[in-house]
């Protein structure tokens, strides 16, 4: 056939399946791979993720949010973001330079930018144990890898059912707690 091209891709692709029920619907993440790792994009107000967390689809009506804008997520954005920021204080960093840990060094450096390539690409964050206040479910601590970044929003975890596990008991945790994240100011009327 004349005038087409095509290219082959691999995508990852999840399969839920609701448990006692004969239902499945298929997920199609945003993924990255960087140096043979594949890594998935995590937002708050995914439809799909939520989907995935929640067991329901995302609600965005007034008064009636259904999204995961939980701590959980928020506390995870800060340590990548510590994380990040210390990797480019690390890969800034020369031998002559004094030790990092005197202040005056920490208050010259500028902040990281994720245009800046100088670093690895990933880094690693201590992921806490997950306990319900019932004690019903336990997720022991480990080491999570993401994708190197400083904004607030961009979040790209290492795609494994481990941290896919991790992140949606984490977001069930803090719904069961009605512990929200942030979320912006409303605009004021002046």
């Amino acid at each position: 056939m004349a005038g087409y091209t095509f290219s082959l891709e691999t995508r990852a692709i999840i399969k839920v399946e609701k448990q006692g029920e004969d239902k499945e619907w298929w997920w199609v993440p945003d993924v990255k791979e960087i140096n043979e790792r594949q890594f998935i994009y995590v937002s708050k107000w995914d439809r799909n993720l939520v989907k995935f967390c929640l067991g329901h689809g995302l609600n965005l009506s007034k008064g009636n949010s259904t999204g995961i804008n939980v701590e959980f997520i928020d506390n995870i954005l800060s340590k990548r973001n510590a994380e990040s920021q210390r990797a480019y204080v690390l890969a800034s960093t020369t031998d002559d330079d004094e030790t990092l840990d005197t202040p005056q060094k920490a208050k010259k450096r500028k902040k990281a930018k994720d245009s800046d390539n100088i670093l690895v690409p990933i880094v690693e964050i201590d992921a806490p144990p997950i306990t319900f206040e019932s004690g019903t479910s336990k997720v022991p601590d480990n080491k999570i890898k993401v994708l190197f970044g400083t904004s607030a929003g961009n979040l790209y975890v290492e795609y494994t059912a481990d941290n896919l596990n991790y992140i949606k008991t984490g977001v069930l945790k803090d719904k069961e707690q009605g512990k929200c994240g942030k979320t912006r100011l409303p605009k004021s009327d002046g």
